[in-house]
């Protein structure tokens, strides 16, 4: 599984995100779903993403998105950048 796009990669975060991209990045996080539970909290560039953040991320933020009721920006801040922010921080 690769993590969504490179966690820290500055050409990344001018990157035009598509659905598919989305769904990499989920599939990145399910893959690595225990090694995240492991991990936190982790702070990454000062916002700080606690247990609650992934049981939000599973029960709400996920199921939206595959139910088609998450806008595309919506998706793209609350899973693509929150797993790349998350990626960046376990690697540290």
């Amino acid at each position: 599984m690769h993590p969504p796009t490179q966690c820290t990669d500055e050409k990344a975060l001018a990157k035009v995100v598509k659905p598919e991209d989305i769904n990499n990045a989920i599939a990145w996080y399910e893959h690595h779903w225990a090694n995240i539970a492991d991990a936190l909290p982790v702070t990454y560039q000062g916002v700080t993403y606690s247990p609650k953040w992934q049981a939000v991320m599973d029960y709400q933020t996920l199921p939206a998105w595959r139910e088609g009721r998450l806008p595309m920006r919506l998706a793209q801040a609350y899973i693509y950048t929150a797993l790349r922010s998350i990626c960046g921080a376990i690697k540290k």
